[in-house]
């Protein structure tokens, strides 16, 4: 009963689209599929073009563009697993890129964010927040995998890594299109969902130790 209601209070912001997502997805992926693209070819070129783009974008300033750009690469994380899973070909292997690709792409974009604020941010102090949002997005999987490894309980948390991505992506258009405090209110939220989400991945592995 514990491990459940955990499982309730820490149900991710967008856990419920994931299946209508999923619905829209299938047909690009069966599609993909059928013309023998490999779903590892998706997820390489995906973190390669959020990577590039995040880099060259973001600390040059061009947030809406750079924004949107990595967001479609981003995307590409949806369908490469739609492929695996639709056309029988989930493996260990393809876990263990998919999780190294997903740590790229996300320090690329968050540290993308934090040169950008470090040089445009009226107090610097904003780029320390999004530094720390970069840390606990490192860690969050970390506890995770670390947990699984050792056969301890996990929960989702406060915030997926997709509901970190959305809030980064918001704050960064909203800067873009001239709202100045979209991106330090976007650093704090993620600082402190991602807090608050590895606090609860950690109370949930220690279990009643």
């Amino acid at each position: 009963m514990r491990d459940a209601a955990w499982s309730r209070r820490g149900e991710p912001v967008l856990h419920r689209l994931r299946h209508p997502v999923g619905r829209l997805v299938g047909p690009l992926a069966d599609g993909l599929n059928r013309i023998g693209v490999s779903p590892d070819v998706v997820t390489i070129v995906g973190t390669g073009g959020v990577v590039v783009t995040s880099l060259l974008c973001l600390p040059r300033g061009w947030l809406v563009s750079g924004a949107l750009i990595a967001g479609f690469f981003a995307s590409l994380d949806v369908i490469d697993g739609a492929m695996a899973r639709r056309g029988g070909r989930v493996s260990r292997w393809g876990a263990v890129l998919d999780a190294s690709c997903d740590r790229l792409a996300d320090g690329a974009i968050l540290g993308g964010l934090v040169l950008y604020l470090a040089v445009t941010a009226d107090e610097p102090v904003w780029s320390g927040v999004m530094v720390w949002a970069l840390i606990c997005a490192v860690t969050i999987p970390y506890v995770n995998a670390r947990a699984e490894a050792s056969g301890l309980p996990t929960v989702p948390g406060l915030a997926t890594r997709a509901d970190r991505l959305f809030m980064a992506g918001v704050g960064t258009l909203l800067a873009g299109v001239g709202v100045a405090w979209a991106l330090p209110a976007a650093a704090v939220v993620l600082a402190v969902m991602g807090t608050i989400t590895v606090a609860q991945r950690l109370h949930a592995a220690r279990g009643d130790v």
